[in-house]
């Protein structure tokens, strides 16, 4: 299913699709589509999805563990207001999702890209 949707990536029909998982809130769906994203080294656009301005509050609210992760993923000075906004108690799986998203990017792409 992911490989589905990573191939209409950059497809209108895709972003349509995005927005239907947000509105039905088929979060489990949209956690692993947002992980396989930020994979493939796609933060920039995800994070235009989650300041998207018609659904991207709803993303952020569904998955705000990942609104984190594709902060610190950016690391600019944009978003560490961002990064010091987040709640103490999802710092660990903040953290967790990040070293996932790090090995896979490993698994993808090698060590250190």
């Amino acid at each position: 299913m992911t490989t589905i949707l990573l191939l209409k990536f950059f497809d209108n029909e895709f972003i349509v699709k995005y927005y239907l998982m947000a509105i039905n809130k088929d979060v489990a769906l949209l956690e692993i589509f947002i992980k396989e994203i930020l994979a493939h080294h796609q933060k920039n656009i995800m994070w235009q999805w989650f300041h998207h301005p018609e659904f991207g509050q709803t993303l952020i609210d569904m998955a705000k563990p990942l609104y984190f992760v594709t902060a610190k993923l950016l690391g600019n000075k944009a978003t560490e207001t961002t990064l010091l906004s987040q709640a103490p108690e999802l710092k660990e799986t903040i953290s967790d999702i990040h070293d996932y998203i790090i090995k896979r990017q490993e698994f993808y792409y090698g060590k250190g890209k």
